[in-house]
């Protein structure tokens, strides 16, 4: 790798000659953020003063650059500006996105989506700062950027292709911590964001099914939290260890961590918060065939009838109506009760945003699981293809596609059903 002091020499005044592997790398660059940002080739020209045809010329690398020109580019389109500069000395077959490359490719004619481009920049702008000796406030920054972008790209594409990423970057930041001078201030805010890069390399291991690797990261996290005296990421992690013992079949443990969790936050949470970690223990107590499971769902109800919608930067903040009754319908099918899950999914689904790409698919693969246990068959598959076709294009979640081969089991028992037949013909090996 260019380490970034070689970069800025590198860069600083000389051109990065036309049909070079540079111009190349920055001109495919340059293409993938246009599109993101949802912009023309003129208008693009227009902000950095060059003609429609020559951005189309320096988008193909047929176009020299100069140090000026980068910057240009990077601030016009929004991205960082070493990630430009990597671009323009980059080595022949080197690409300058590194291991996020392939979640950011277009497919087909659908355009980049601009949150995942964005995402996938602000986890790529910590890629060099482990090489400072003395750290700054926008370092720092940049690693609480790069948990949101991990956050933001899990919800699009799952934590299978992120886990290594999100490792790769938390041992940067642990470098960073313990190799480099800082002031006490800022040693404290770096530690909780540490700590929260720890618990989503834990919620991606988790999403992975790498459930070992899952309880590591969360016991980091659970450590770094009490180094930090951050109760809010105390109680993020135990929420994510109830749902990650849960899959792991360790129920009562899940009850158990669930229940840490809302005495931890018992004082300060809002209402909104507290829902959802009665929902944590509905689902382990409904998975244990445990009718205390509709009072935790009550008690989940209650408060979040009372509570305010959460800020934007919440780690809940995908919690809405959608997102209860999507609770409310899978406690119901856990429980075993399909029929009532039934007649709750339809509406869950028809609310939820399907931004949310993995679970939005996950949640169509359990409602038509629900669906062929009713023997509605016909609406099993057509719901269940909803989920499966979200899954083919490009969702890396092995917990989504188990949820699959849950469906696919169950669809084969009415194999001799037409429509069973042909389900299983178009998703069965993808269960596999």
């Amino acid at each position: 790798m260019v380490s970034t002091n070689a970069l800025a020499q590198q860069v600083s005044s000389a051109v990065v000659p036309a049909r070079s592997e540079g111009a190349r790398a920055v001109g495919r660059l340059i293409r993938l953020a246009r599109a993101a940002n949802d912009m023309s080739q003129r208008k693009l020209g227009e902000l950095t003063g060059y003609s429609q045809p020559s951005v189309c010329r320096i988008e193909r690398g047929e176009h020299a650059l100069t140090a000026r020109d980068l910057a240009l580019f990077a601030e016009h389109l929004d991205i960082p500006l070493r990630l430009v500069q990597r671009a323009a000395v980059s080595p022949g077959g080197e690409d300058p996105l590194g291991s996020v490359a392939p979640l950011l490719e277009e497919s087909g004619d659908d355009p980049v989506n601009r949150r995942q481009f964005l995402a996938a920049t602000t986890v790529l702008a910590l890629q060099d700062s482990s090489e400072t000796s003395a750290l700054g406030w926008r370092d720092v920054r940049q690693v609480e950027l790069a948990v949101q972008g991990l956050t933001a790209l899990d919800d699009a594409q799952g934590g299978d292709d992120l886990f290594e990423i999100a490792a790769g970057q938390l041992q940067r930041v642990q470098s960073l911590l313990n190799e480099t001078s800082y002031t006490d201030e800022m040693g404290s805010r770096l530690l909780r964001a540490a700590g929260r890069l720890a618990e989503h390399t834990g919620w991606l291991a988790f999403d992975a099914y790498r459930h070992q690797a899952a309880r590591a990261y969360f016991n980091e996290a659970l450590y770094l939290a009490e180094l930090a005296g951050d109760s809010q990421l105390a109680v993020l992690t135990f929420a994510s260890m109830s749902m990650q013992a849960r899959h792991a079949g360790r129920l009562r443990e899940s009850v158990a961590a669930a229940r840490a969790a809302r005495e931890r936050a018992a004082r300060w949470a809002p209402p909104r918060l507290l829902s959802e970690l009665w929902i944590r223990e509905a689902y382990a107590l409904a998975e244990m065939r445990d009718p205390q499971f509709r009072k935790a769902l009550h008690e989940a109800y209650r408060a979040f009838e009372c509570s305010d919608p959460p800020a934007a930067d919440d780690w809940y903040a995908f919690y809405d109506d959608a997102h209860f009754l999507v609770s409310e319908a899978s406690c119901n099918a856990r429980f075993g009760d399909h029929r009532r899950a039934v007649a709750v999914w339809s509406q869950a689904l028809r609310q939820h945003d399907a931004s949310y790409v993995r679970n939005h698919a996950l949640y169509n693969l359990a409602y038509a699981d629900s669906l062929v246990r009713v023997k509605e068959l016909e609406e099993a598959c057509h719901v269940g293809s909803i989920g499966a076709e979200i899954l083919k294009r490009g969702v890396t979640s092995t917990r989504t596609r188990v949820r699959l081969q849950q469906l696919v089991s169950a669809m084969r028992g009415f194999r001799s059903e037409p429509v069973a037949a042909e389900f299983l013909a178009r998703y069965g090996n993808m269960a596999a």
